[in-house]
């Protein structure tokens, strides 16, 4: 019998459930339509799949990527949706999987009520077309978004998902910052015992000794789901970065400094850093906790310290490449009688999380590393196979060169009409042209995009073939300038090592175990 997958999605803005633990009304509503078309072709239901509060660009939705998962293990023949767009409002993920990987799976796509099926000959540029619209509206949105945002955060008001440590939103005003009590005291006692001279290690060292639940830990008690990117331990611990950042930041003198970084794009959910002078910055936004006085004693204290730290901007040339294998937090660096040591960042926040204590001098893991570096060199140097690939790979540059550049010009040629044609649908919109002229040109653009896109999967073909060798053409290039070396450096160690992990020493044999992770 035929499997069927249902998928259903719906955005933080059409929700319309009661309370945060049942499904919303549209949820309901979708798994409804479904259920009951798949019954109706005799399909059996394999499962469904449901992403409550997650945006059609988002790529993380745990349910979507679930269903994307067992898509690539085969586990059901049909995935069926409301619309397109509940699928996914980004061109490029509706290329990706409704256009090339679904069918390379044999697995059918089905949308009811934009009329998308795979199984459909001649339906692909609807589908296109549906996903170029979904696009534009994702554009728009973000833009009328950004600017909603910006004028609230002029205003004074918080805009953030999670209100800072010691605060909590106000119910009557989600934009409002109240202060949280119990998380308030642990704030003052920061700020009084750094404006008393103790370090940053020394304040977390204190918080985690009594267990005091550190700021993501004290979210989870109070019923947020928050997601922790450390490993466990680090899950509970407050660390020294915690101590710093906190007494640093003025929202606890009541002032909000809002929009120091912003979203790359409506597609890309990475962040950026804006420039300070473009900060959004209000003050006496909320009460504060900290009073000016202690403010104040925290402000030279900083000032102190940055006056006796004589840091030249210089890092270690393993810096954010080693980590402890027993409990998979950092190495950092510590220098005692002028000597470099690198050691498990936990133990300095609390040795009861992590067993491994003892340090390794710098000099001794650059040994170890530049000893296996050129074991590695010396292997890839005798590999006939390498070098009989980098010729073939020579031969054919010229001809990737040509390729890519014919490949570029029709992609060029695709925006073009991709921006000529959302004109046409601005114009259909404002009543400048009626529907069936509308119908009419889009006829000819399906036509004409379907020309360009023809020719670039056969240029792509081509281009695989010759590129097939690019990988071990990369791999010689740099045997070649790092052969015999005798000493590491940064460029080195970014250019071949992933990441380091050093295990606990063995007591008996006083050896440890270091793991390298190549790049490749």
């Amino acid at each position: 019998m035929t499997k069927v997958a249902v998928y259903c999605r719906l955005s933080d803005e059409d929700r319309g459930k009661h309370n945060s633990f049942e499904d919303s009304e549209s949820i309901q509503n979708q798994k409804s339509m479904l259920v009951s078309y798949a019954t109706e072709k005799g399909w059996d239901i394999y499962k469904i799949y449901s992403d409550e509060d997650y945006s059609g660009a988002d790529r993380n939705r745990p349910e979507f990527n679930k269903l994307l998962e067992d898509a690539e293990r085969r586990k059901f023949d049909i995935v069926l949706c409301k619309t397109q767009s509940r699928f996914s409002r980004d061109m490029e993920v509706v290329e990706k999987y409704i256009h090339n990987l679904f069918p390379q799976w044999n697995i059918r796509f089905i949308s009811l009520v934009d009329n998308a099926d795979t199984e459909v000959k001649g339906n692909k540029k609807a589908r296109q077309i549906n996903g170029l619209i979904n696009e534009w509206f994702l554009e728009d949105l973000s833009d009328n978004i950004r600017a909603t945002l910006k004028h609230k955060k002029e205003k004074g008001e918080f805009t953030g998902a999670f209100a800072p440590y010691g605060y909590k939103k106000s119910p009557q005003n989600k934009n409002l910052l109240i202060i949280d009590p119990p998380a308030a005291q642990v704030v003052k006692e920061i700020f009084e015992r750094f404006a008393n001279g103790e370090s940053y290690a020394k304040i977390a060292a204190a918080l985690n000794t009594r267990a005091e639940p550190n700021p993501l830990h004290y979210k989870w008690e109070n019923g947020f789901k928050l997601h922790c990117p450390h490993h466990n331990a680090m899950c509970h611990l407050w660390s020294r970065d915690t101590i710093r950042k906190m007494v640093r930041n003025e929202v606890y003198i009541g002032t909000l400094v809002q929009g120091t970084v912003q979203n790359i794009s409506y597609k890309n959910s990475k962040k950026r850093l804006v420039e300070k002078e473009n900060w959004i910055k209000v003050e006496n936004a909320h009460e504060a906790i900290i009073d000016s006085e202690v403010w104040a004693r925290v402000k030279s204290k900083l000032k102190s310290r940055a006056r006796c730290q004589k840091y030249d901007g210089t890092v270690h040339i393993f810096s954010q490449k080693v980590f402890c294998a027993e409990c998979g937090n950092i190495f950092h660096k510590n220098i005692t009688n002028g000597y470099q040591y690198l050691r498990c960042k936990t133990i300095g926040m609390d040795k009861s999380f992590c067993s491994n204590r003892r340090r390794m001098r710098l000099d001794e893991l650059a040994r170890i590393i530049l000893a296996e570096f050129n074991k590695l060199i010396k292997k890839y140097k005798n590999d006939t196979y390498l070098k009989s690939s980098v010729k073939l790979y020579t031969d054919a540059k010229s001809k990737l060169r040509k390729l890519q550049s014919e490949i570029d010009s029709l992609n060029m040629q695709i925006k073009r009409k991709e921006g000529y044609f959302k004109k046409l649908y601005e114009d259909k919109l404002g009543g400048i042209i009626t529907d069936e002229e509308f119908l009419s040109l889009k006829d000819g653009f399906q036509k004409d995009m379907s020309d360009l896109e023809k020719r670039i999967s056969y240029l792509n073909s081509k281009k695989d073939g010759y590129e097939k060798n690019r990988d071990c053409m990369d791999i010689q290039s740099l045997i070649e300038q790092y052969d015999k070396s005798d000493s590491l450096t940064r460029p080195v160690i970014d250019e071949f090592i992933e990441k380091i992990k050093i295990g606990a020493v063995d007591e008996k044999t006083n050896t440890r175990k270091v793991e390298i992770m190549w790049t490749f």
